[in-house]
């Protein structure tokens, strides 16, 4: 096995098809066929199934093409080392979907870290292909988002051997999962008390409505009892028959009798507890 034969492989997956890999590598085709099958046989493995349709990776090509790619990083990296007088750039990837709060997180990465050590690259992509890109090393950190939905799944697609893992690494990614439960519990638990509290609130401020309302209410009503007999008197008819119309002191008995009938009714509104 040859760095030239894991490369080889690597760009037939990249493409899909022998022919546009020999193309890419400037080789030609029965010689691009033979190096893997000669790969496949040294390594005692199926990578790619020959169908009608083309090629087609097998599950154990496709672990086999994480290593290989694992060890074309390492070699460019030792490469680039020691052959070279400026140091290669370290490259950060991340994986995500077009999520805001991922996007504003990575642009503060990006300014507190500066891009003179490191090379960052977000790609936006769906769900599957950044568990994918993680498991394949392509990128070092992939954002999901969980909910009652797709957690199972997510889950168990996680939690399978196509990702590989340290075992301190196994125990970090149970870690961070436990924790991202708890997370998302207590952020449950504050919501529904922040709903609560907003329910209150809401509660208070509607009895408080209510009482000013209802004193408005009253004074409407005390008032009104002046209201209509000033209203009586004020009208342009014969004061034939109109009470203390021809008394000397009626207009002043007129408004005695009126405000006492309002404080009567606004004694009786009180012991009713009207306000």
């Amino acid at each position: 096995m040859t760095l030239q034969q894991l490369k080889y492989v690597t760009t037939v997956a990249q493409t899909g098809t022998i022919s546009d890999a020999a193309k890419k590598l400037f080789i030609s085709q029965p010689s691009l066929t033979k190096a893997v099958r000669e790969l496949e046989k040294e390594m005692g493995i199926t990578i790619f199934e020959r169908t009608n349709r083309g090629i087609v990776i097998s599950k154990e090509g496709e672990t086999f093409l994480g290593y290989a790619r694992q060890v074309l990083e390492q070699a460019a990296l030792l490469e680039e080392t020691y052959k070279k007088k400026a140091g290669r750039k370290q490259e950060f990837s991340v994986s995500t979907q077009h999520y805001s709060f991922a996007v504003n997180a990575f642009v503060e990465l990006i300014e507190r870290y500066g891009s003179e050590k490191y090379d960052f690259c977000l790609r936006e992509t769906q769900t599957y292909e950044i568990i994918e890109d993680v498991a394949q090393m392509k990128s070092e950190i992939g954002i999901l988002y969980l909910n009652d939905f797709n957690r199972t799944v997510l889950e168990k697609l996680i939690k399978i051997e196509s990702i590989k893992k340290y075992p301190e690494d196994t125990e970090l990614l149970e870690d961070v999962i436990i924790e991202n439960k708890q997370a998302i519990e207590m952020a449950n638990i504050y919501s529904g008390i922040l709903s609560s509290m907003m329910g209150t609130f809401a509660s208070v401020i509607s009895n408080n409505l209510n009482i000013v309302m209802k004193v408005l209410a009253v004074i409407t009503i005390v008032m009104s009892i002046p209201t209509i007999v000033f209203s009586a008197y004020g009208m342009n008819l014969s004061a034939v028959g109109m009470p203390f119309s021809r008394t000397p002191w009626g207009f002043l008995i007129v408004i005695i009798l009126s405000v006492v009938a309002s404080i009567i009714a606004a004694i009786f509104l009180s012991k009713k507890k009207f306000f």
